[in-house]
């Protein structure tokens, strides 16, 4: 927690520092142009750049991080058979305490709740921020109209070791926070499972596990479900794809994988994708960053989620909720 501290600050410096640098240039400029015809060209070209370089920031900071869209995507699945299909609502990543994301909460139920289409809302986890204090900042979800289903991330575990547990460290849940989750009506979902829908031909399964670095996980329960059903498993950190490939019973009864934790990287570029300053905070490769990948040929599905934890900023990544339809 100390070291996540220190980053942070340091993040929150060096941004503060670019727009102080950035407003010492512009007003420079600003005198330049005042005292002088020449070299014109190059002071509005510095002049402009700056503009960019401070309008992404603000844009970044005070704008895109409070914007919530709905992003609809569509999987198919081999094991779906026939016209049926199954819609869900994916969030995660909320980080209630963390900068002004408590503030988010109210809008993200109101369109969680407008969403028709579907009953099924599944929390992908990372609510908090490893803080007991901050579990009452999740009293707002009580209003949430749907069947809630949840899984608990990293930042919603205590880990007296910091971010990631030592080996052989297991780590618990935070105190108060299982119980929040039930009085906002959620099934948490640990190392279990639960029959969710059943078509003429096949039954879909909805399959938990508690997040990679608690040091928790654990699949050894996915082998007792059927192999002809579809199985879908909610896991906060999309590494969890790593242990199922690993386990050829395993994977052989897991049909999708929906995660969240990256957070999309929080800061992006168009063409270029994540720049976040830390790198993504995942085993699998850094192009996992959100969206549908396929991990030996298993699917997976990340959303970037709705908070910020690393840096204050978002940019060409707007916090989002899904709309998942599986066919």
């Amino acid at each position: 927690m100390q070291i996540e501290r220190i980053i942070n600050f340091s993040l929150d410096a060096i941004i503060a520092i670019i727009l102080l640098f950035s407003t010492g240039i512009l007003y420079t400029c600003a005198w330049a142009l005042q005292k002088t015809r020449t070299n014109r060209l190059f002071l509005f070209s510095v002049l402009g750049l700056t503009l960019s370089v401070i309008g992404f920031f603000f844009y970044g900071i005070a704008i895109e991080p409070f914007s919530l869209i709905t992003t609809t995507e569509t999987i198919d699945l081999d094991d779906f058979e026939g016209e049926e299909s199954l819609k869900l609502i994916l969030v995660s990543d909320l980080h209630a305490g963390r900068f002004f994301n408590t503030n988010k909460i109210p809008k993200l139920v109101k369109n969680i709740n407008d969403i028709n289409e579907t009953d099924y809302l599944l929390i992908l986890g990372d609510v908090i921020n490893q803080n007991k204090n901050q579990v009452d900042d999740l009293e707002e979800l009580k209003k949430i109209d749907k069947e809630v289903y949840f899984v608990y991330g990293n930042h919603d575990y205590f880990i007296p070791s910091g971010a990631e547990p030592k080996e052989n460290e297991k780590a618990d849940i935070v105190p108060g926070l299982e119980k929040m989750i039930q009085n906002i009506g959620a099934n948490d979902l640990k190392n279990e499972s639960i029959k969710l829908e059943e078509y003429d031909n096949f039954d879909v399964y909805l399959a938990g596990i508690e997040d990679v670095w608690s040091h928790r996980d654990e699949y050894e329960f996915l082998e007792t479900l059927p192999e002809d059903d579809v199985v879908i498993l909610m896991c906060h950190n999309p590494d969890c794809v790593i242990n199922i490939a690993a386990d050829k019973e395993v994977k052989k009864r897991v049909d999708l994988v929906v995660s969240g934790h990256t957070h999309g990287g929080e800061m992006r570029l168009p063409l270029i994708g994540s720049i976040a300053p830390q790198g993504l905070p995942i085993f699998l490769p850094q192009s996992y960053d959100k969206g549908y990948h396929t991990y030996e040929d298993i699917p997976l599905y990340i959303t970037s989620g709705v908070g910020n934890v690393g840096v204050r900023m978002r940019t060409f990544n707007t916090p989002e909720i899904v709309l998942l339809t599986i066919k």
